[in-house]
């Protein structure tokens, strides 16, 4: 089962998750066809993000942390047993994941380490829109906000689960949830967005002001034009839980028992 998908273009996406018996799973798309990569792993990953195609990391369950260099994975230190959800970085040498109870862990000069979230609410997703602008988002509504010193908690104006956060720039981003909740922040304030549906949201990606994608339970699927959000028929009543695309038109997403698709009219 897969849970993570990351990429650099339309011939170079990874895909991260993990087997009954938590061994870790790495697959790669080189344009033609997906291909596994040997990790080592014995645990489930759930997210995977690169500084660049040659510079990987992929986090996971027990606080796993993978370093792809040289094209070869390697275990690297966490410091943390705590499951990862989720990782971004804004450089090589800045980059943070996050996770179980509150969990905030940061990579520089070569080491991870922890830091202090302000919170204990899981946090299921992380996104900046530069190094000193970066935000996370996690259960019952929880929202933080780093400004390049440390974390604070902001108002997300709800109490919904929030599963996953991307954006466009620092006045232009996006969070989803349970319940069909959509926020946006405007670079001032988080507000509701109408979704018109109330699954549980899972994945966002961001293209533009007006090519937005966002999936979740039942095969639910949206997209957003700059004016207002509609279904897009995914084919599937499963799960769809990830979204990610290297360019407008060409999006793929993942869900449930293995779900793979890609949108490319």
């Amino acid at each position: 089962v897969f849970h993570g998908m990351w990429g650099v273009a339309p011939n170079d996406a990874w895909l991260v998750g993990g087997t009954a018996g938590n061994t870790g799973l790495i697959w790669h798309w080189n344009g033609a066809d997906w291909q596994p990569e040997s990790n080592g792993s014995t645990q489930q990953l759930n997210a995977i993000w690169g500084s660049s195609a040659s510079d990987l990391w992929a986090v996971g369950k027990g606080g796993t942390v993978l370093h792809r260099v040289g094209g070869v994975w390697v275990p690297v230190v966490s410091g943390v047993s705590d499951e990862l959800w989720a990782i971004w970085g804004a450089g090589p040498d800045d980059i943070w994941s996050v996770g179980l109870s509150g969990r905030v862990i940061h990579y520089t000069s070569g080491s991870w380490s922890r830091v202090t979230s302000g919170t204990s609410q899981y946090l299921f997703g992380i996104w900046g829109a530069a190094a000193n602008d970066i935000w996370f988002v996690g259960s019952l509504g929880t929202i933080g906000h780093y400004d390049g010193v440390s974390w604070a908690s902001a108002s997300s104006g709800t109490t919904q689960d929030l599963h996953a956060i991307h954006g466009r720039s620092a006045n232009d981003i996006w969070t989803i949830g349970n319940g069909g909740t959509i926020r946006h922040y405007d670079g001032t304030a988080w507000t509701n967005s109408a979704s018109g549906v109330s699954n549980s949201l899972y994945g966002v990606w961001e293209h533009g002001l007006n090519d937005i994608w966002v999936v979740g339970n039942e095969g639910t699927m949206l997209h957003y034009n700059g004016t207002a959000w509609s279904r897009s028929n995914s084919g599937t009543t499963q799960g769809i839980w990830q979204v990610w695309g290297a360019v407008p038109g060409d999006v793929w997403s993942l869900g449930h028992e293995g779900l793979l698709m890609r949108y490319n009219p």
